[in-house]
């Protein structure tokens, strides 16, 4: 059975031991079918800096982040979703995390595990991740050329709707982003937006 977690999230900038997490957004596929959609926000942690460049990406404001549940709450939520369908005490049964350099999203949530006393962060994830850049690499092999390669961009050139920076946005539109470039559908309903396999 294929468990994978596509995963992104926004930050309050970009070193994951310096900045914190804002906003997290999964989808939980089993077998190709999304199961369960996550958007959670958290505070950033005492500890961790604001950067205004990160203020800028995303548009929130420090008031507003202030204003965020604690990060121990938005955890706590996220494992509770993630347990309805992995089995942490058993090292087969984990996801895969899938994204769009997906290895900037993950080290920052493992560094929140980090922050907050969780050493078993592998617990629920394989250390292998599966990144959708490695696609849009196969192609520039073959002669693919774009002004650049960020997300936006990409989705704007394969006809995506995307909300850049808002961490749901973009973690559909990754996926959606996948099936393309693997040759398939969009799995949407003109807006953007992903059916889920609870709500068919």
């Amino acid at each position: 059975m294929g468990k994978i977690l596509w995963f992104d999230c926004e930050t309050t900038g970009v070193d994951p031991h310096r900045n914190g997490l804002i906003q997290i957004a999964a989808l939980v596929e089993i077998d190709d079918v999304v199961q369960d959609e996550i958007n959670l926000f958290l505070r950033p942690g005492d500890i961790d800096k604001i950067e205004q460049d990160a203020l800028d990406i995303h548009g929130y404001t420090e008031l507003e982040i202030r204003e965020f549940p604690e990060p121990e709450v938005s955890m706590a939520e996220l494992q509770t979703r993630l347990a309805k369908y992995v089995d942490k005490f058993n090292k087969f049964d984990k996801f895969v995390m899938a994204g769009y350099f997906v290895r900037f999203d993950m080290d920052f949530l493992r560094a929140l595990f980090v922050k907050l006393g969780d050493r078993y962060f592998g617990s629920w994830f394989f250390s292998v991740t599966y990144d959708v850049q490695s696609l849009i690499a196969e192609r520039i092999v073959r002669g693919f050329r774009a002004p650049n390669y960020k997300l936006e961009t990409m989705c704007r050139q394969f006809g995506i709707e995307i909300d850049a920076h808002d961490a749901l946005s973009d973690i559909k539109a990754t996926r959606n982003l996948d099936r393309i470039l693997k040759g398939g559908q969009r799995e949407n309903d003109g807006k953007g937006e992903i059916r889920c396999g609870h709500c068919q």
